[in-house]
């Protein structure tokens, strides 16, 4: 069985590319919102398999999104995605930790095994250095 995804980004270009291409990849798309607070609300409609989240955004940014769903599952899979180089994503982002930190731009094909990984309980080794 495929997952089921969210995607959070301010963006939204971005996020219904995003969703179609995983959408080819039989990978099911639940919904997309545009900030954290969106994803707190679509995790609560839909507890996806995985959260698939924009780091930087502006006002509920993904910081606020990791850390309120973390709040409702301690358990939740959440991938970050972030173009930011890795000294601008603080500890705290590690602290909260994600189930993968990706940086942009970034291979759909490593996106999705990522996804396939995470989704049937797979640990990803994050340190502050890898993305």
């Amino acid at each position: 069985m495929k997952p089921k995804v969210i995607i959070i980004d301010d963006d939204m270009e971005s996020a219904e590319i995003l969703s179609d291409l995983l959408s080819l990849r039989s990978i099911e798309v639940l919904g997309m919102g545009y900030d954290g607070q969106d994803a707190v609300k679509l995790y609560q409609k839909y507890s996806p398999d995985v959260v698939i989240m924009d780091y930087w955004m502006p006002d509920f940014d993904g910081l606020y999104g990791l850390e309120n769903i973390r709040n409702l599952d301690s358990n939740a899979k959440v991938i970050i995605l972030t173009g930011s180089p890795d000294n601008e994503c603080g500890n705290e982002l590690f602290e909260l930790k994600p189930s993968a930190i990706i940086q942009k731009p970034f291979n759909t094909n490593k996106l999705v095994q990522l996804i396939d990984k995470i989704s049937l309980g797979d640990i990803i080794q994050l340190d502050n250095k890898s993305k």
